[in-house]
């Protein structure tokens, strides 16, 4: 694989973005796949509220466990979005599916202040 150090011309620089964006669009591609499976076996052995099934689900797919968590993590996202667009969502559904309806962090308390402080209240001496 060369180096960028030397100076490329504009074609070379075309051909290995192209090369790029077809890599990654293959590794989206295999990721949705993972996760279907990764869905398809959860459900197989129990659901996810079963104690275990992340682990088995990871060493059926030949994946780490920290991958499949990723996974779902990544499928519920999709899944609490794709309802809160619905028109079934209670409350006001304008403000609900746009990307700026963040909810605000809270810290360990519960409260905001103690999120943006950056402090833990509750916590040791």
């Amino acid at each position: 694989m060369p180096r960028w150090g030397r100076a490329r011309d504009w074609d070379e620089v075309c051909r290995r973005a192209s090369a790029r964006r077809a890599w990654h669009a293959l590794q989206r591609i295999r990721v949705l796949v993972r996760r279907r499976k990764v869905v398809r076996l959860a459900d197989a052995l129990g659901g996810l509220c079963r104690r275990g099934v992340q682990a088995a689900v990871a060493r059926r797919l030949g994946v780490s466990r920290a991958t499949v968590c990723r996974d779902i993590a990544a499928i519920l996202r999709m899944v609490n979005d794709g309802l809160r667009r619905s028109p079934w969502w209670p409350g006001d559904a304008s403000a609900a599916g746009r990307a700026g309806a963040v909810r605000p962090r809270r810290g360990r308390s519960g409260s905001p202040a103690s999120a943006v402080r950056g402090r833990r209240t509750g916590v040791g001496p």
